[in-house]
């Protein structure tokens, strides 16, 4: 919760590098009400996050975290750069980000490497809308 605190809107954050941490779903919560009105960061890196439930205890952010996270690009259109690398992000994951991607033109940078979930078709239309940014 504390991390939320750091990119509240009245801070002026411009990256804020999160890999390789253990956000319980309060946290990622906290952190995704957050970016929803904050303007300076540009770049949020979440990969290799072990994003835990009480349903999985595996290190990813499962479908139901990336939805959370890829909604805020809907809404707030100042990230450039985001990694959601090494996650199990699956088909409904995939669905969100490219739903936000039709609505988000900021986004120049996301990171998705070792996301088995998304199947190739799927990455091409994630590539093409990025491209289009």
């Amino acid at each position: 919760m504390a991390i939320a605190m750091c990119i509240e809107p009245r801070t002026k954050i411009k990256v804020l590098r999160l890999d390789d941490n253990s956000i319980r779903p309060e946290g990622a919560t906290a952190i995704t009400a957050a970016l929803k009105t904050n303007t300076s960061l540009k770049e949020l890196d979440l990969e290799d996050n072990d994003i835990w439930t009480p349903r999985c205890h595996s290190k990813n952010i499962g479908d139901e975290g990336t939805m959370a996270i890829v909604k805020v690009l809907e809404t707030n259109k100042t990230r450039i750069q985001l990694s959601l690398s090494f996650k199990v992000v699956g088909p409904e994951g995939g669905m969100a980000i490219v739903k936000a991607l039709k609505t988000n033109k900021t986004l120049q940078d996301l990171s998705l490497i070792g996301n088995s979930g998304i199947s190739d078709d799927m990455m091409n239309e994630i590539q093409t809308l990025i491209e289009e940014n």
